[in-house]
C-alpha cells in the first residue's frame, strides 16, 4: 500500500486495530487522537502526502530525538502510532506488538523451543522482545504459505522469505537473516530438521555510521550538579542519580533498578548485572557517589519496604523507571542553563562525556570499556572519534606541490 492520504492511513489502521487485533475502543481512541496530532502537524508544515519521512519528523517535534527507552509509557504509544502507519504503508499491514505475538500448534512449538533456549543462555529482555518479533514475521509467513510444520521448510521458502524482506528496514532485515541463520543452526544441532540449512542462508550486510556522541566539558558537568538544590529530599535523590551517570557511567536503566543488595559498602563497589546487556560488571563506589546514596538515604528518600534505591517523590513511592532518570537529568541541564542545541541532554550524555574524559587522559582502552560494561573493546572504539586531541595527533602533514605540476602542459595529470 503506497497511498500517502493520510485519512486513508488512519481509516484502514483503525480497521485493523478493531477488526483483527480487537482492541477495544478505548484503546483505539488513543492511537486516533495521535494520528489526529499528526494531520494537524501535517496541516501546519504544509504536507500534502504521508511517508514516513514525514513521521520522523513529526515524532522528532514531539519528542526532541530522544532515545526509545528514555520515553514515558504515553511516549511510547505516540511512536507505535506511527509505526503502525509506516508498516501499513510500506507492507499493507501492522505488525503485532510483543504482547500479541503468539506461536502456536505443531509449526509454532519449534520456535518456542528455540525462543526458550536463548532466553536460558540469559538473553537480554530486549534482545529477547526483538528476535519474538523478527522470527515471528517468518513464522506468519510460513503459514501464508500453507506450511503446517518445521520439516515441511525448504530453500525454497527460506529465499521466498529473504526476498520478502525487501520491503524491511534495512536493520530489521540484517537482524531476521541472523536469526534465521542461528535458529535453523540450532534446529539441526537438536535434530529438529535433518538438513542444516543456516549456511545456505546468505549473510546480511548493514553497515550504518552511528552519530557523533554528545558530549560535554568538565565544566559544564559541574554547572549540572551544581544546579541542584541538595538541601531539599528530591534535590538529594537527583544529586546521586546524575552523580552515577556522570562518575560511573551508568545507564538510565540501571540507576533506576539499583537496588540496595547491589552496594557492597564494606568493599566500596557497586556490583550489578546491566539491563541492556545482561551482563555484571563491578564499579568502585566512589565516596562523593557514596555520600550522596546516604545522604539521600537518611534525610531524602520516604519510608518505603521497596528494595529499589530510588523511589519516586509523591505516594505510592514506588520504584522509579529510565523515563524517570532521563526527565531528571534533562530538567537539570535546562536548569543549569547549559547549551544543549543539537544534543542529546539525558544520561547516556554524560555516559559519552565520562568516556570522552577518561580517554583525553589518555586512559587505555580495555579499562574505558570495563568501566562502560563493554564485553569488547569494539563496542569502545565507537568513542574513539569524539577524542579530537589525540585525533589531532594522527594528521599527516601533506606535501607541498610544485608550481611546475600546476604549469606542465601535457602528460598524466592532463590524459
Amino acid at each position: 500500500m503506497k497511498n500517502g492520504n493520510i485519512d486513508d492511513l488512519i481509516t484502514q489502521a483503525t480497521s485493523i486495530l478493531k477488526n483483527e487485533f480487537h482492541l477495544h475502543d478505548g484503546s483505539i481512541y488513543f492511537y486516533l487522537m495521535f494520528w489526529r496530532r499528526l494531520k494537524k502537524f501535517m496541516s501546519l508544515n504544509d504536507f500534502k502526502s504521508y511517508d514516513c519521512v514525514i513521521g520522523k519528523k513529526f515524532l522528532t517535534h514531539h519528542l526532541g530525538g530522544r532515545e526509545y527507552k528514555a520515553l514515558t509509557h504515553h511516549e511510547k504509544k505516540i511512536v507505535r502510532s506511527i509505526n503502525m502507519l509506516n508498516e501499513l504503508q510500506s507492507r499493507g499491514k501492522i505488525l503485532p506488538n510483543a504482547r500479541t505475538v503468539k506461536y502456536e500448534g505443531v509449526l509454532g512449538e519449534p520456535f518456542c523451543r528455540y525462543l526458550d533456549y536463548k532466553k536460558s543462555n540469559r538473553m537480554s529482555s530486549g534482545r529477547m522482545r526483538a528476535t519474538t518479533l523478527y522470527l515471528h514475521e517468518f513464522y506468519l509467513y510460513l503459514q501464508n504459505s500453507n506450511i503446517s510444520m518445521v520439516g515441511q521448510i525448504n530453500q525454497g521458502h527460506i529465499m521466498g522469505f529473504i526476498r520478502h524482506m525487501d520491503t524491511f528496514p534495512p536493520s530489521v532485515a540484517y537482524s531476521t537473516i541472523g536469526l534465521l541463520k542461528d535458529m535453523f543452526h540450532f534446529f539441526y544441532n537438536h535434530q529438529i530438521l535433518d538438513i542444516d540449512y543456516s549456511g545456505s542462508i546468505p549473510r546480511g550486510k548493514y553497515i550504518k555510521q552511528a552519530d557523533l556522541p554528545s558530549t560535554y566539558s568538565a565544566a559544564e558537568i559541574s554547572s549540572l550538579l551544581a544546579s541542584v538544590n541538595r538541601p531539599s529530599p528530591v534535590g538529594k535523590r537527583d544529586y546521586a542519580i546524575i552523580m552515577l551517570a556522570a562518575r560511573i557511567g551508568l545507564r538510565s536503566s540501571d540507576i533506576s533498578s539499583l537496588q540496595f543488595s547491589n552496594l557492597q559498602w564494606d568493599h566500596n563497589l557497586i556490583v550489578l548485572t546491566q539491563q541492556k546487556t545482561g551482563r555484571e560488571i563491578t564499579l568502585p563506589l566512589l565516596p562523593e557517589i557514596g555520600n550522596a546514596i546516604i545522604d539521600y538515604l537518611k534525610y531524602g528518600r520516604p519510608q518505603s519496604a521497596e528494595t529499589f534505591v530510588f523511589l519516586q517523590a509523591k505516594m505510592p513511592y514506588s520504584r522509579m523507571c529510565s523515563g524517570n532518570v532521563y526527565s531528571i537529568v534533562r530538567f537539570h541541564f535546562q536548569k543549569a542553563g547549559i547549551c544543549t542545541e543539537n544534543k542529546r541532554r539525558g544520561p547516556h550524555a554524560l555516559r559519552h562525556s565520562l568516556s570522552k574524559n577518561m580517554l583525553e587522559k589518555q586512559t587505555i582502552l580495555p579499562v574505558v570499556s570495563e568501566v562502560l560494561g563493554h564485553a569488547y573493546t569494539s563496542s569502545t572504539k565507537f568513542y574513539l572519534r569524539i577524542d579530537l586531541g589525540s585525533l589531532r595527533q594522527c594528521v599527516l602533514d601533506v606535501p607541498s606541490v610544485s608550481t611546475d605540476f600546476y604549469n606542465q602542459k601535457e602528460g598524466v595529470f592532463y590524459e
